[in-house]
Formats: C-alpha cells, sequence, structure tokens
C-alpha cells in the first residue's frame, strides 16, 4: 500500500472513531437528561420509585471523572448564582432552580453539603450530578463537610441508601461509591478572581492559591490543615482572630444570608424551613458579569 493510501486509510479510521465517540456522548446526553427530567417532574409522595439504582451508580461514575478533570480551585467567569446548603430538601432545590431557570439557561455554583438531614439526599446529590456531567461550565459544585465519609455515615446519607436498596449490600455498595466522587470534588473557587467562595471559611494555614495545586484528588479530610478548614470552618465576629468551630451543628442563617466583617464575608444558606422546625429563608447569590451581588431569599411553600 503507498504512503498516499495509508493517509486515506488512517484518515478514515480517524473519521470512523470521532463519529463513534460522539454517538456514545449524543446517548449519554440523551440519558442525563431524561433522567433529569424525571427527577424534576416527581412528586413527593412518590419520589422513591422514581430512581433506580444502575441510573444512580451512572451518573455518580460519570460525575467522578467530571470532578477529576477540573481543578481544586475553580476558576469561574460570571454571571453565575451561588447557593449554600442544600442538606437532602429536593423539592425545595427544584423549586429554586426552576424559578430561577434551570442550567443551562442559568450558570450555578453550589457550595456543598448536599446531602444528610433532609428526606432526599440521594435525589438532590444525584440531580445536581446529572446536571454537572451534561452542562459541565453551567453548574459546579464543591466538597462540603457533609460530603466526608465520617459525616454522612451518621447524619442520615448512610441510612438512605441502605433503606433505599437493601437487596446484597447494594445500598453500602452505593454509598461507598459516593465517599469515592466526594473525594474528587473540588474544594473552592474564585468568581472573577476577586471573589472567594468555599463551604467553609478561610484558613490561616491557606497563605497562596498555588497551595490548591499540590493537592492529589481523589482524598479523604484530615483534622489538620487548610482543607480542613475550607470545609469546616465557620466565619465569625472576631476580627483577626482564628478560634476552634464548633462541630455538629450546621450555621443556619435565618434570612437565608448573614453579613460579616464590614460586609466583606457572606454566609449563605439555602435550605428553607430547615429540617422542618426552623423558620428560616433560602438565601442565594447571584454575582453579575460587572460583580455587582444582588441576594435572592426563598420561603418554604
Amino acid at each position: 500500500m503507498s504512503n498516499r493510501n495509508k493517509r486515506f486509510c488512517l484518515l478514515g479510521i480517524v473519521r470512523r472513531s470521532e463519529s463513534a465517540l460522539l454517538e456514545r456522548k449524543k446517548k449519554v446526553w440523551k440519558f442525563l437528561e431524561k433522567y433529569i427530567e424525571k427527577l424534576l417532574v416527581a412528586p413527593e409522595n412518590n419520589m422513591n420509585s422514581m430512581i433506580t439504582l444502575s441510573e444512580v451508580r451512572e451518573v455518580c461514575l460519570r460525575c467522578r471523572e467530571t470532578f477529576r478533570m477540573e481543578s481544586t480551585l475553580l476558576r469561574i467567569d460570571p454571571p453565575i448564582y451561588i447557593l449554600g446548603d442544600i442538606h437532602g430538601q429536593f423539592p425545595d432545590l427544584v423549586k429554586i432552580i426552576s424559578k430561577i431557570g434551570t442550567p443551562p439557561r442559568k450558570r450555578y455554583l453550589f457550595m456543598g453539603d448536599y446531602v444528610d438531614r433532609g428526606q432526599w439526599s440521594l435525589e438532590t446529590v444525584s440531580l445536581l450530578m446529572a446536571y454537572k456531567v451534561r452542562y459541565p461550565k453551567h453548574l459546579y459544585m464543591l466538597r462540603g463537610n457533609h460530603e466526608t465519609r465520617a459525616v454522612n455515615r451518621i447524619y442520615g446519607f448512610f441510612e438512605e441508601c441502605v433503606q433505599r436498596f437493601p437487596n446484597k449490600n447494594a445500598g453500602t455498595q452505593l454509598w461507598t461509591l459516593y465517599q469515592h466522587t466526594f473525594n474528587c470534588m473540588p474544594f473552592a473557587a474564585l468568581i472573577g478572581e476577586r471573589i472567594f467562595a468555599a463551604h467553609g471559611g478561610i484558613s490561616e494555614d491557606l497563605l497562596n492559591w498555588n497551595q490548591f495545586e499540590r493537592i492529589c484528588r481523589p482524598t479523604d479530610i484530615t483534622d489538620i490543615g487548610f482543607i480542613n478548614d475550607l470545609i469546616w470552618a465557620d466565619p465569625g465576629n472576631f476580627p483577626g482572630k482564628y478560634i476552634q468551630s464548633p462541630r455538629g451543628v450546621s450555621q443556619v442563617a435565618q434570612e437565608g444570608f448573614e453579613f460579616l466583617h464590614d460586609r466583606k464575608c457572606l454566609t449563605i444558606f439555602s435550605a428553607p424551613y430547615y429540617c422542618g422546625e426552623l423558620n428560616n429563608k433560602a438565601g442565594i447569590l447571584y454575582v453579575a458579569e460587572s460583580l455587582h451581588c444582588t441576594i435572592y431569599q426563598f420561603s418554604n411553600g
């Protein structure tokens, strides 16, 4: 075979390979779009039967690879909507994003604590992960302290997985799969190179952004270091001081947001009527392209 014929042959192989890859991608997109649509219209009284084990596993596995392709410190251009804790309050999450606009019409950054405490952790985290895989530049997810094995083993997520999929340790295996995916999540984000976002607070051990590049993912969380602070620390009114934060209770902002330090620090909490006990609102921060910030509030119901 001449060199010219070899080149034509190789070109044909490449084109067939690209075509096959595109077809596989379209098939995945179609699956994700149907999965998202099914969750968005799920009635609360029948939600537990809406998703299957194979669907949840596929979304989780694909999202793990999507997370690993991202930086540990995300750099995101505005405009974008930023949300805080959701804690398994799936109906409230659906109401909020339906009101604002679903991806890809709107862009979102979620700052962690998707699971535990609420009744629908699986639907909550699975919907967001499906959006993440389908529209990776329109939805971003950071890791919170409840996206750690030690915490969500105790506060509801493990029990939910086991109860929903009890056969042959399927629930335990699914919970373990989620831990592997959580271990690949980014920890923080810079919005327009001016606004720093993380689930917790700023660490005294974080001296420059280059420290994020030295984090090897997947990784679990240790009890010391700036990563631990990014998911556990709570901002307080102690100018210039770092003190130990108590663990075990979420910092609920009654109005859905709270400013500290001359309005340079903002807490956003996005689970309204938290755990069905607190009469709090949900807060959402909108960062415009100009970096002008607007806070929206949502109530339960």
